[in-house]
Formats: C-alpha cells, sequence, structure tokens
C-alpha cells in the first residue's frame, strides 16, 4: 500500500471513530463543517484525500487535535 492510500485509510478510521465517539452522522459533521455530505462520504471511506485545510476545519469541530485524525 503506497503512503497516500495508507494516510487516506488512517484518517477514514480515525474520524469514523471519532464520528462515533461524538454520536454524530456524516451528515451531522457536514453541517458543522460547511464541507458536503459527499465530500465527508469521501473522507470516511478512504476514497480521497482530506486537504489540510479541511482537516484542520473537521479537528476544530470534533473539538480534537489533527494529530488525532491524521497519521504522524
Amino acid at each position: 500500500m503506497d503512503n497516500e492510500l495508507k494516510s487516506r485509510h488512517v484518517f477514514a478510521a480515525r474520524l469514523r471513530e471519532a464520528l462515533d465517539d461524538k454520536g454524530w452522522s456524516q451528515s451531522e459533521l457536514a453541517r458543522r463543517t460547511d464541507i458536503s455530505d459527499a465530500t465527508i462520504s469521501r473522507y470516511c471511506h478512504g476514497s480521497t484525500a482530506v486537504s489540510m485545510h479541511n482537516a484542520q476545519k473537521i479537528a476544530s469541530v470534533l473539538e480534537c487535535g489533527i494529530d488525532v485524525l491524521v497519521e504522524c
């Protein structure tokens, strides 16, 4: 698995876990971040890489450090 693919899968797994911890749906996260439902879905499935800007927005709304979501 190449590094980008691995990073997408790590982010997806951590994002899904954070959503579960909050009890939020993907739609709720989309609403709170002003990121489209489709984009949040792609992040949760690991089918697209998240931009640093969106990763920061997501981490802020989830009240967690960005390092919790991205592979360090």
